[in-house]
């Protein structure tokens, strides 16, 4: 498969078998998590060249990644998102300093010219365009199924010595959520009423909230909102996608209180638990979430593994659709939970509608299902698989029949916004918004989209690639 060469500056690069398409895509993914690495970091430079004048500068060419995805309505705002550049920085003997005197300026840390930027980012579009092309048609050879859910469920073999260093590192630090599961939430709500002086009350409860503080909630709130609103749409169409909706009491413009999500945990802490009790045991391997299901719910042919099988595929089916319609970004795993009868819980929603982080739009599939979530529903072939794509089927023309429910509250919200969500599209959000519920195609021609919509999300690279930043830039697992 591949040997790991080391590297001063980035994380190790791979020497591939070039009969290997794995490997060709992994290395291409190396390459790519430089240019992220790059194109996010702030660079601490000498000097700085000053722009070209605007006439001066080559003219823009469209977009690559607005070609790739002009099928997916709503989402022209990936595509078109501008990168936001520095400031000029006045430079010791530039022009914009004719009087300044001889020495070397100050290092300055600035962030990357625009320019430099947008050439990253066509660089990275280009490569993952050539990634996502060979990856469908290898879908294509094999009829979506056999040979295809091999690619990246390994059994750890490509581990390297880097990658063990990383989660050494995450392991070493505190994680509270990490123990939620070894006391239920009804347990420990009978404890406390225990020790309370107004427990003896038939009216007491115990309602568990987190404080925060620091940033504007609305946002978060209005997402919560919109997800009831789904909730509520496929409760009264008799569709059994699952969503969790929790409370949120704004209390100033920076604070909040905000339910917590019982008996749930995040997969990064999950990973990160099961990576330590294996080191512990002398042991190191890939940790996916099968390995949880299984150890959790017991043998995969049990009805209790069945029972939690079944709710995975009904919540991934639930917010599946929320993300895409709502294009919920930053879906790394430290903003997915998972509760102990295996629903996906999904929190968060700082970028949604209209921005992602750094508004660069890695995450381009309509929606986050990478293969270990195949591996959880048993592969290709499973029934739970071709349950969660019926459900995904039916929740979305169970919401495209009652759109506009969603569409009003965007409609209402976005007019005079200061709210990041809508900052890049503005009134535009909700034209969008109701462009990605297909209410001008013909039934046959919806059910085409809908099985477009899944097939592209399966595995996608631009998946790959964004958790493998997150990995190595800030150890989420």
């Amino acid at each position: 498969m591949a040997t790991w060469l080391g590297s001063s500056s980035m994380p190790q690069t791979p020497l591939l078998d070039s009969n290997d398409p794995f490997g060709v895509s992994l290395s291409l993914n190396r390459t790519l998590l430089h240019d992220a690495w790059q194109l996010n970091a702030n660079l601490v430079r000498e000097q700085v060249t000053p722009s070209p004048p605007a006439h001066q500068l080559p003219p823009q060419e469209p977009s690559i990644l607005a070609g790739s995805l002009r099928w997916l309505p709503g989402t022209s705002w990936l595509a078109g998102s501008t990168l936001a550049g520095a400031s000029s920085v006045p430079v010791a003997g530039s022009s914009q300093d004719p009087g300044a005197s001889a020495p070397t300026p100050a290092p300055v840390r600035m962030k990357l010219q625009p320019s430099e930027a947008a050439a990253i980012r066509d660089r990275i579009m280009e490569e993952m365009l050539a990634l996502e092309e060979e990856r469908m048609a290898r879908m294509r050879e094999n009829g979506v199924g056999e040979g295809f859910l091999r690619i990246g469920l390994g059994d750890g073999s490509m581990k390297t010595a880097e990658d063990e260093g990383i989660i050494r590192r995450e392991l070493s630090r505190a994680d509270p959520s990490a123990v939620v599961f070894s006391e239920s939430w009804a347990a420990k709500k009978s404890r406390v009423r225990q020790s309370s002086p107004y427990g003896h009350l038939a009216n007491w409860d115990c309602v568990s909230v987190i404080v925060k503080t620091g940033g504007d909630l609305r946002q978060e709130q209005l997402a919560v909102q919109l997800i009831q609103e789904f909730e509520k749409i496929w409760k009264d169409e008799g569709c059994q996608c699952w969503v969790r909706y929790f409370r949120i009491l704004i209390t100033g413009n920076s604070s909040g209180l905000v339910e917590t999500i019982t008996d749930a945990v995040s997969i990064h802490s999950i990973k990160k638990a099961e990576y330590a009790r294996r080191l512990a045991e002398g042991r190191f391997g890939h940790v996916t979430l099968f390995d949880h299901f299984k150890t959790t719910y017991g043998d995969p042919s049990s009805a209790k593994f069945a029972r939690a099988q079944h709710n995975f595929a009904r919540s991934l089916a639930g917010y599946s659709l929320v993300t895409y319609l709502l294009q919920i970004k930053d879906r790394h795993n430290g903003n997915i939970l998972l509760d102990r009868d295996g629903h996906l819980i999904h929190i968060d929603f700082g970028f949604m509608l209209s921005n992602s982080p750094g508004n660069i739009g890695f995450e381009a599939a309509p929606f986050k299902l990478p293969l270990e979530y195949i591996e959880v529903l048993g592969g290709l072939d499973s029934p739970p698989y071709h349950e969660f794509r019926k459900l995904f089927r039916e929740g979305f023309d169970a919401a495209r029949k009652h759109c506009d429910r969603i569409i009003t509250l965007v409609e209402l919200m976005q007019k005079d916004s200061t709210l990041p969500c809508f900052a890049a599209l503005g009134e535009q959000t909700a034209s969008q918004l109701r462009d990605r519920f297909q209410q001008g195609l013909t039934q046959a021609a919806v059910e085409e989209h809908v099985q477009r919509l899944v097939d592209t999300s399966l595995g996608s690279n631009w998946t790959r690639l964004y958790d493998s930043y997150q990995y190595y830039s800030q150890s989420i697992l």
